[in-house]
């Protein structure tokens, strides 16, 4: 018999009252423990949890306090303390009632079984698999009953079981027989006390501040104090740690014991050392193995955080003054053998510091710019946006439908220039969205790095989502890469379904403030479900542009931006702009964007909306994309240019399975060099189908009757016909077996029938002259004349139809040789970079004036003009197809008169400008280190003599358009 009973017997013998209490213990004692036995029936691999553990963790709270203080407690806290030690762990018992519960239809446990069979991390992974679940219940896979599948069921039960047997515990006090004897009056509130004394052995420790420190026992005058209890029941837990109490003939009944509770059952057998006494706490243990070890040295760590929570708040948990202070911990130490002492402070350990993570990201180049950082925040609003829709729409299953929902949710952008101060110029930045908001427990997986994927609760609502619909990313470093541009960031969230409202002040942890974070936690009903995000952001005035105070920069003066000339554009203000429009180009949930009281909308385009989805890869496909390749999206997003090998069309691709980690680089700029084969044959299948399925209809919905996608599309089925075949592409029968003959290539590309594709693949080279008279010439491979010639005169009603002849021309002669549009796909350096036409020059500066964001660009150098090369490109290029291999020059004449469509620029006229600044510029870039200012000025003039008529046609066409 422990102490503590000892004088619970004697003093309820010394006070009538007491009766009740005494006559309650004698029957639990004898009923609680066959309960407890139960408990191994489901649990046999763990530790037993029979009266043996309750002796111990008395006989723990009796070492920590001392017989002199266990004498002062009242008959009730003796009591609880014996009930408690004993009553705690009912939870784990496993009834009929419980077992019909758990295996009815659509129950929580078979959504925890479902979530562990997705879960290979966990323990219980391979034990869930041996269950298969059909319309929400649960059957053994296979209809085969094994050895293997009936251990799993336990292990399955007993983990769902724990992990909420504290609250179980509570509301099996509540009917325990024992607790309500015939005859007995101990009062329910006593009962109540007793059953959230059980709960707080399992609760967070702010919580377990909730039990009162003081309360009427109910036995005369009597006073018992649940606070004390509870943490006196917490302790004696936490100690029970070499009581080997663990069943080898009960283990020795299983085909195999769960990994976790392996290394548990061991911790208990490398315990070499303990002593609980008054003033001091030691532990010690020796491991052979690293996991077994790591696992003490956690349950030490508990231990010692307890004990410390509990020191600094004992003058709240202390019945009295008198009850003296408790033990502090000494040496808890863990040993590997062989190894030096790996326990607490002393184990050395990688860890992430904040300071460091944030100096990382401003130094590593995770990110291609530091404005990049906004699609993190701006994805994570998106992100928040996709669960809610799911939440308010569990059965949603169609794409389409989903779209729809999404784009009810508008994400709100604000930007607005504060201040020009002495070294920066200063921004306010307000992203709103209505998702799914961040509850108050949800807070550390945004602050903490790296710990989001830790989210349970979020992570078992994305499993539930379709494949297509989950999130992109996760709270983490991505919302922290704001840091990169601000110091501190204020957020308002209230969670979806809820009326708590989190506001959090953050701090730049690499700023003065050392990353210090004040939360705030309160309810109101009226705040919008969401997230609100402000900050103030800084940009760096002496970055090469900078902004003067008398300006106000908008999209008109990016637009209007000349690079050689000015110095008044806030680049970084404008890369921000930038990098929200490519985010909002493919986003199904609208962004509505607001700079300086300026409003503009960025919603996808009905005609960019995927019009396919490919079930077994998960990609979205649409024909046609702006980068004049395949164009890349992950969920949604942009990624890269992606070389696909799929040449005449170009394809926007939309990746909607696996994983981002498993896919793309950290800066989600690129694809992982290892995944780029997979993500390519994965790409060609899609595409392939799109086509396939498409084929009928190419045509019929291009509005455009100019354009004829047909002929492109076979040519591309054709030259992947040995793919389709072997990799059993299903073709539905739309293959154009006819592409070939002479009825359907007379029909698209108007060829003399004197001569088959046949014939002229006898021909050994071919090449386009790029004239006002395009025409594909054939050389034979003898003599090498041209007996047949192809124009593009005859091929003026579908002009994509000459790209075709010469794709599938060039895919069976030698030499190609053609040009596109003004640039020579030649590596022949001898040949001239841009045809010396009329019609070349004005296509050129067609492209010119509708291509890129600023007003001036870069043109291919002419020969002749060569005193005007440059050595690099510091900006961009507004001719896309040309390559850094040739030789390049400014441009003398910028772009004017900008209009804003939407968000997009449309410069209407070209002027030449060309003053002394040009010449400062050209001359401190040029390519010859020979070449004079006069040389360059002189140029100009000559450049200018020779193109001002081609740009006077140009804007005179313009004008009469407008």
């Amino acid at each position: 018999m422990s102490h503590i009973e000892s004088v619970f017997e004697s003093k309820s013998k010394e006070n009538a009252e007491a009766g009740k209490y005494l006559q309650q213990w004698h029957v639990a004692k004898t009923h609680v423990p066959q309960l407890l036995n139960t408990i191994s029936h489901y649990f046999p691999h763990y530790s037993l949890h029979d009266s043996t553990h309750s002796e111990t963790i008395l006989n723990n709270i009796e070492l920590i306090m001392g017989a002199e203080v266990i004498d002062k407690l009242s008959i009730v806290d003796l009591w609880l303390l014996l009930s408690a030690s004993y009553y705690h762990d009912l939870g784990m018992v496993i009834t009929r009632d419980d077992k019909l519960e758990c295996l009815k239809e659509g129950s929580a446990f078979i959504n925890y079984v479902r979530s562990k069979q997705n879960d290979e991390t966990s323990p219980m992974h391979n034990y869930a698999l041996c269950f298969e679940i059909k319309d929400n219940k649960l059957f053994h896979k296979n209809n085969e009953i094994t050895p293997e599948n009936i251990d799993a069921q336990k292990f399955l039960f007993a983990d769902y079981i724990r992990q909420e047997h504290a609250d179980r515990a509570t509301a099996r006090i509540q009917h325990e027989g024992s607790m309500h004897l015939p005859g007995s009056s101990i009062p329910e509130r006593i009962i109540r006390i007793l059953g959230n004394i059980c709960k707080a052995h399992g609760q967070k420790q702010k919580d377990l501040l909730e039990l009162a420190q003081e309360e009427n026992s109910g036995c005369g005058t009597e006073k018992c104090h649940p606070l004390f209890v509870a943490c006196m029941l917490r302790l004696g837990d936490l100690l029970d740690v070499d009581t080997n109490r663990v069943s080898k003939v009960l283990l020795s009944s299983l085909t195999s014991i769960p990994s976790d509770s392996l290394l548990y059952n061991q911790t208990n057998r490398d315990i070499t050392h303990i002593n609980i006494g008054r003033k001091l706490i030691e532990i010690s243990a020796e491991c052979e193995d690293i996991k077994v070890a790591n696992l003490l040295n956690d349950w030490f760590k508990m231990i010692d955080v307890e004990l410390q929570f509990q020191s600094r708040n004992w003058y709240k948990i202390a019945p009295s003054i008198d009850f003296g202070s408790l033990p502090s911990t000494g040496k808890l130490i863990v040993r590997l053998k062989g190894y030096d002492d790996i326990s607490g402070k002393n184990r050395p350990r990688f860890e992430i510091n904040s300071l460091k993570a944030i100096e990382m990201l401003q130094g590593a180049g995770l990110y291609n710019d530091a404005s990049q950082s906004i699609r993190e925040l701006l994805q994570n609003a998106v992100d928040a946006t996709y669960i809610r829709v799911f939440m308010e729409n569990p059965t949603l299953s169609d794409r389409n439908e989903f779209r729809k929902k999404c784009a009810e949710h508008v994400i709100n952008v604000e930007l607005n220039k504060l201040a020009v101060e002495v070294d920066h110029v200063k921004w306010h930045l307000k992203i709103q969205d209505e998702g799914v908001g961040i509850a108050p427990d949800e807070v550390i997986y945004l602050t903490r790095t790296g710990s989001s994927s830790q989210n349970k609760k979020k992570n078992d609502i994305c499993k539930k989502m379709p494949s297509w619909m989950r999130p992109s990313g996760a709270f983490g470093i991505g919302f922290q890469s704001i840091f990169l541009i601000t110091d501190k960031v204020t957020l308002v969230t209230r969670k979806w379904g809820t009326d708590d409202v989190v506001k959090l002040e953050m701090w730049n942890p690499s700023g003065n403030e050392k990353g210090n974070i004040l939360q705030k936690t309160y309810k109101d009903e009226f705040t919008n479900f969401g997230t609100i995000i402000d900050c103030d952001l800084y940009f760096d005035k002496h970055s090469g542009w900078t902004v003067h105070s008398n300006e106000k920069v908008s999209l008109e003066t990016i637009g209007n931006f000349d690079f050689a000339v000015d110095e008044s554009l806030d680049i970084q203000a404008a890369k921000l702009i930038d990098e929200i429009n490519k985010f909002a180009e493919q986003t199904n949930v609208g962004i509505h964007f607001k700079m300086n009281n300026k409003e503009y909308d960025f919603a996808v385009k009905e005609e960019d909306a995927y019009d396919y989805y490919d079930e077994e890869t998960g990609y979205e496909v649409r024909i046609g994309s702006q980068y004049r390749k395949t164009a890349l999206y992950y969920r949604n997003q942009y990624v890269e240019k992606f070389n696909s090998n799929i040449e005449l069309l170009n394809f926007s691709v939309n990746i909607l399975s696996g994983k981002a980690t498993e896919l793309l680089e950290l800066s989600r700029n690129n694809v992982l060099k290892e995944k780029k084969e997979e993500i390519s044959k994965n790409v060609l299948k899609a595409v392939l189908r799109y086509l396939i399925s498409k084929y009928e209809l190419l045509d019929k919905e291009i509005k455009d009757p100019m354009t004829k996608l047909k002929p492109l599309a076979a040519a591309i089925l054709e030259e992947n016909r040995e793919y389709i075949e072997t990799h059993n592409i299903e073709t539905n029968g739309s293959l154009p077996n006819d592409w070939m003959s002479l009825d359907f290539w007379g029909k698209y590309a108007g060829v003399d029938e004197k001569k088959s594709i046949g014939q002229l693949f006898q021909f050994g080279k071919v090449e386009l002259w790029n004239n006002a008279n395009s025409e594909l010439r054939f050389y034979n491979k003898k003599n090498k004349k041209s007996p047949f010639v192809i124009s593009q005169n005859g091929l003026n009603t579908q002009p994509e139809c000459f790209d075709f002849l010469k794709f599938v021309l060039g895919r069976h002669l030698t030499n190609l040789v053609y040009t596109s549009e003004c640039i020579v796909l030649s590596k022949d350096s001898d040949k001239e970079l841009i045809a010396d036409t009329k019609e070349a020059k004005l296509r050129w500066f067609k492209n010119y004036l509708n291509g890129g964001t600023y007003a001036r660009g870069y043109m291919p150098c002419l020969k002749k003009y060569s005193s005007l090369r440059l050595k690099d490109i510091c900006y961009e290029s507004t001719f896309r197809n040309l390559g850094t291999t040739y030789p390049v020059m400014i441009c003398p004449y910028v772009k004017t008169s900008t209009e804003i469509l939407s968000v997009f620029f449309t410069h209407r006229s070209l002027e030449f400008r060309a003053d002394e600044k040009v010449v400062d510029y050209i001359y401190n870039h040029r390519y010859s280190e020979n070449i004079s200012r006069e040389q360059i000025k002189d140029k100009l003039k000559e450049f200018q003599e020779e193109f001002q008529p081609i740009v006077d046609e140009i804007n005179s066409s313009i004008n009469k358009k407008r």
